[in-house]
């Protein structure tokens, strides 16, 4: 079965969101030698785009990026990116929500 779309675990999640964060935010190139290493090292069971996928997943969750909200959405809902307390889940929520909008004119 193609891994790509396997559902990730809340543990996978918080090691890839936490790996996001230690860069700041900022992603390297797809087929860099640190997305490999990532890769190689914590999901060896993933392919390169699924880990460089949530990566981008995890990013726009962050809010350094913007998907729509789609799957950064979902994972506010549940949660699992932020160890943080309630409000500021809330808050980074309502950036989301206002940047799909388009309602944030800060961005860009």
């Amino acid at each position: 079965m193609n891994n790509r779309y396997q559902k990730w675990s809340v543990d996978e999640t918080i090691l890839i969101t936490d790996w996001v964060k230690n860069r700041g935010g900022q992603l390297p190139d797809q087929n860099s030698a640190e997305v490999a290493a990532l890769r190689d090292s914590l999901f060896p069971q993933r392919s390169i785009d699924s880990v460089y996928l949530q990566a981008w997943h995890a990013q726009c969750a962050l809010g350094y990026a913007d998907d729509n909200g789609s799957r950064s959405r979902q994972i506010l809902a549940v949660g699992v990116l932020f160890q943080t307390d309630e409000a500021e889940m809330s808050a980074k929520a309502g950036e989301i929500r206002l940047r799909r909008r388009g309602d944030d004119k800060s961005a860009g």
